[in-house]
């Protein structure tokens, strides 16, 4: 698997027509399976603060994972959020009416070609300002002109427009979600995300797939509770690594009945496994060991039989996060 190294973070803003601030996220990068390692800047986001608040955390999520990392291996998602929202609380200068640059190439043609078609329909100038919703339109990001060298050194001051400066919060955050089961295997356990009545309402995945998720929910509490993803994040971790093993005799599985829509390959995983297991539900625990794997991976839904033991030790419902003031901002 080829991971993305991130070695600089900045970003730019600007006013948009309406008066709304715009930031420009700008990154240094270079891809482990790429050779020569040639860092290089690129712009990968466009928006008003809300979606650049939700691109960090998006990317944090990848951090979880190792799709995104730094070159010593010490990236935390944690500490990405953090690197993102210092650039944005200090964006420099950028100029809207610079032309937008065509001479990129990271778009399939054809994709190029409807952005300049959309961009030369208006009849406008073609500069940022007048085609920057365009650019977002079609991912060209790289029409952007950038204000930075390759390592990230700026060639132009800070801007004189306010950037995110949000609020000191002592609050207690919202409390991480607990409706989750764990079930073992060989090499990872998985977790899947229950509704309050015990039935699975998430595919089953390994730990850094269900942080990854809860950590990309957490950007709209940024604004509400400034900093707290910190506490959050390392309280949603712990509950997970300290969450027993559910009982696979408690568990039942359903394979997905066969749909019209399904393509060919998912439609044999469905007869494959129906013609293994039946129609009907059956427990995770008739399953041997070394073949659970086919169906936590596979079109199949889980139910607990029994609620009782699970909503006795708390995880039908929220658990509040467990906050140290030195950890806000």
């Amino acid at each position: 698997m080829s991971t993305t190294y991130t070695c600089k973070r900045q970003a730019n803003v600007f006013l948009n027509k309406d008066g709304e601030r715009i930031f420009i996220m700008n990154e240094v990068t270079y891809d482990s399976n790429v050779f020569p390692h040639t860092p290089r800047i690129h712009v990968f986001h466009i928006g008003d603060l809300k979606s650049t608040m939700e691109k960090i955390f998006s990317y944090a999520a990848d951090v979880e994972g190792g799709m995104l990392a730094s070159p010593n291996g010490r990236l935390t998602p944690e500490g990405y959020i953090k690197s993102w929202i210092e650039c944005i609380k200090r964006p420099y200068f950028y100029d809207p009416e610079q032309p937008l640059d065509f001479e990129f190439y990271r778009l399939y043609p054809g994709i190029k070609r409807g952005f300049i078609e959309a961009v030369e329909e208006r009849g406008t100038p073609k500069t940022v300002l007048n085609h920057y919703d365009l650019a977002i339109k079609f991912h060209a990001y790289s029409s952007i002109p950038k204000t930075f060298s390759n390592d990230g050194y700026p060639y132009v001051g800070e801007s004189t427009i306010t950037g995110y400066m949000p609020n000191k919060c002592h609050e207690t955050p919202p409390p991480h979600p607990t409706h989750f089961i764990r079930l073992d295997d060989k090499y990872e356990p998985y977790y899947i995300q229950m509704d309050e009545n015990g039935v699975g309402i998430s595919a089953p995945v390994w730990p850094y797939r269900a942080i990854g998720h809860y950590i990309e929910s957490l950007y709209e509490q940024e604004f509400s509770h400034p900093g707290s993803y910190k506490a959050c994040i390392t309280s949603f971790r712990d509950f997970l690594k300290t969450l027993p093993e559910t009982n696979p005799g408690n568990v039942l599985c359903v394979v997905k009945p066969i749909e019209s829509s399904d393509d060919e390959y998912m439609a044999k995983r469905k007869r494959e496994l129906i013609d293994e297991y039946g129609n009907g539900s059956f427990d995770l625990e008739s399953v041997p060991s070394d073949k659970r794997y086919y169906i936590f991976n596979g079109p199949v839904r889980f139910t607990l039989k029994d609620t009782s033991d699970w909503m006795a030790h708390g995880y039908g419902s929220s658990q509040p996060v467990q906050v140290q003031e030195s950890l806000f901002l």
